[in-house]
């Protein structure tokens, strides 16, 4: 009794690692995200695109999920910005970049590669330069596979050997390509000298291209993304970053919310010194994970960690073992010049 309820349960397991496969593969399921979204500005919106405190940026995240469930979801991703034409009399400027996003996913090695060019237009709204209207478009090309060999499906289940060993009779195409856009909108700017505002909406895969896998199509569905953040300084030595997401991808929807908490070391007064951050975000839809986060920011360089205590049904089979992320970017100038007076704190999205 005990052999035949163990088999049950190994028989089990490998339908349930089965289907969520299939799942991946074919449904219409959300695409990648990150938790610490404010290190990854171009898969948040194109209107973020050259939005920096400098006139160059680069920046890299990696995710590694559901490692405690099945063979981990594993996300890096890299990006450079570039403002151009700042610091000009008009105080508008051009942002162009570039991002290259691999995603590999579960036991059938579906792998996801993902490129990326970005160019935003940033409207100054004021004299100064305090505050930007932006507007990006995102286009490029997106490369999927998956390891056929890997696959496991019911049909092949021998009963006399109680092992997957029949050849399968699906239809499996192992690779697929097509272009993508996306589009952006945001506003930002500087209430006051230790303070910023940052809001946009973005729009993802606006040609709803289609990806064909398994002998069938699937037409991948617009991505809304909502976000709002600020900074908000206390005599430059105490700092709130709150911010919230919200992300409409049919049938799915996700919303976080949360704020790190920060402290300028520096002893020099308007100086940005090391900032140490500790803070907290809720993935709320679907109750799904707690986000405990922490990182420095010191001379242009932020770098963040962030881990996913999972909270949703999958608890069960988790153990609350969620995800980790690491994640750094870094900012500097080209050329020797005269700061932008727009920034006088750090930039959380």
């Amino acid at each position: 009794m005990a052999i035949k309820n163990r088999h049950s349960m190994n028989l089990f397991t490998r339908g349930v690692l089965v289907l969520f496969l299939f799942i991946t593969i074919t449904a219409k399921a959300q695409d990648i995200h990150y938790s610490q979204y404010y290190l990854s500005p171009l898969t948040l919106n194109p209107a973020l695109t050259g939005d920096m405190d400098g006139t160059y940026r680069v920046g890299a995240i990696y995710r590694n999920q559901y490692g405690s469930v099945t063979i981990p979801y594993v996300t890096p991703s890299v990006f450079a910005d570039f403002a151009l034409f700042k610091g000009g009399k008009s105080k508008s400027f051009l942002g162009i970049g570039f991002l290259v996003l691999n995603d590999q996913a579960g036991d059938g090695d579906l792998e996801n590669t993902t490129l990326m060019y970005s160019m935003a237009y940033h409207q100054a709204l004021d004299e100064d330069g305090f505050w930007h209207l932006s507007i990006g478009l995102q286009g490029g090309y997106v490369f999927k596979t998956v390891n056929v060999n890997a696959l496991t499906f019911p049909n092949q289940w021998n009963p006399f050997l109680q092992t997957f060993t029949n050849p399968p009779s699906e239809n499996l195409v192992g690779s697929d390509s097509y272009p993508d856009f996306a589009a952006g909108l945001a506003i930002n700017g500087s209430p006051s000298r230790y303070s910023l505002f940052t809001a946009g909406v973005g729009v993802f895969h606006v040609t709803t291209p289609t990806e064909t896998f398994m002998g069938s199509s699937n037409t991948i569905g617009m991505k809304y993304i909502g976000h709002v953040s600020g900074t908000i300084g206390v005599h430059n030595k105490l700092y709130i970053f709150p911010s919230a997401l919200f992300i409409d991808q049919s049938p799915n929807m996700e919303f976080t919310a949360g704020s790190s908490f920060g402290i300028n070391f520096s002893q020099q007064n308007g100086v940005i010194g090391t900032i140490f951050y500790i803070g907290a975000y809720d993935r709320v839809t679907g109750n799904d994970a707690i986000i405990p986060t922490i990182g420095f920011i010191i001379h242009g360089l932020q770098v963040g960690f962030a881990y996913d205590v999972n909270t949703s049904t999958l608890q069960a089979a988790s153990g609350g073992q969620g995800a980790y992320e690491i994640g750094l970017i870094y900012t500097g100038n080209i050329k020797v010049h005269k700061p932008d007076q727009k920034y006088y704190c750090p930039h959380f999205y």
